[in-house]
């Protein structure tokens, strides 16, 4: 009786945990198209008529929790760069859900049966090398405070880089489409992958940062970001003198958080966002490659 009762627990743990163990790895996916295996067990992908599917993948809805995540190293083949390439799909499933590259942004998107509504494009530092790309999503109810969102964060080499919500977000079911690595069929035309991918993962729970961090940094061969404070150049020291003597102390305490945010980042910089603020205007972080901080 002891052992069931124990068994049981166990059981319930696990569902209510959505499973501690991915559900899904790169090891599951089938490729095709021009690729090859490298001797570092990576694969790779021509960017043209490349990608792999993963036919049993045991994702679940986004709405219910999930976290997928990739380490991949663009435009490793010869005569394929980043200029003249748009899209690199990493992980995609047609008519539901994409994680990718556009051009120097990191992009994600939902489909709600009826069009792409929840994109997030996020302007990054292209840097050569691997970098791992993380997503999780899940629909937040709380009917006493009327809210109902689905809410999406994504991670830059571990770095929390955007998290938006969505008010009243439907995603469309996953209608039995396979998962795609490397390329996506969800945007009327097929978009390819080109370099390496070294992992994919995916969980049926949302990973906190500290679990995403830990999965970087298995991985030596990330290209972590640079760590330090953003030094002031004299261009810098120039700005701030000429904030006005009016409202000095409120627009200082903006231009610091801007500051701030960028030395946390370094995904943009700070100095256009505090021209915007000493001439009275505001400054809306998409204009600057971002869509919401959690700040």
């Amino acid at each position: 009786m002891k052992i069931i009762l124990q068994f049981s627990i166990a059981l319930i743990l696990c569902s209510m945990l959505g499973g501690q163990e991915p559900v899904f790895t790169l090891k599951q996916a089938v490729p095709f198209g021009k690729y090859r295996h490298t001797e570092n067990k990576t694969l790779e992908l021509d960017g043209k008529s490349s990608g792999a599917t993963v036919s049993k993948d045991g994702l679940r809805h986004p709405e219910e929790g999930i976290t997928v995540m990739a380490v991949v190293k663009r435009d490793s083949m010869p005569g394929n760069t980043v200029e003249d390439k748009r899209y690199d799909a990493v992980v995609a499933r047609k008519k539901q859900f994409f994680m990718g590259y556009d051009r120097d942004r990191f992009y994600v998107n939902f489909y709600n049966r009826k069009n792409w509504f929840a994109a997030q494009l996020i302007k990054i530092k292209i840097t050569p090398g691997f970098h791992a790309l993380a997503m999780t999503a899940q629909r937040i109810r709380v009917p006493s405070q009327g809210e109902d969102y689905l809410q999406v964060k994504l991670y830059f080499d571990s770095q929390l880089v955007a998290s938006k919500n969505f008010p009243n977000a439907q995603v469309a079911e996953t209608n039995g489409n396979k998962l795609e690595i490397g390329y996506s069929s969800g945007f009327g035309k097929f978009w390819h992958f080109g370099g390496e991918i070294a992992d994919v993962r995916g969980f049926n729970r949302v990973l906190t940062q500290a679990e995403i961090r830990k999965y970087t940094d298995s991985f030596p061969i990330v290209q972590k970001a640079e760590d330090g404070l953003y030094k002031l150049t004299a261009a810098d020291r120039q700005l701030l003198k000429k904030l006005p003597t009016t409202g000095k102390k409120k627009i200082a305490a903006a231009v610091s958080a801007v500051k701030n945010l960028a030395r946390r980042t370094k995904r943009f910089d700070w100095r256009r966002c505090a021209e915007m603020l000493t001439a009275g205007k505001e400054c809306p972080l998409s204009e600057l490659g971002l869509i919401q901080y959690d700040l």
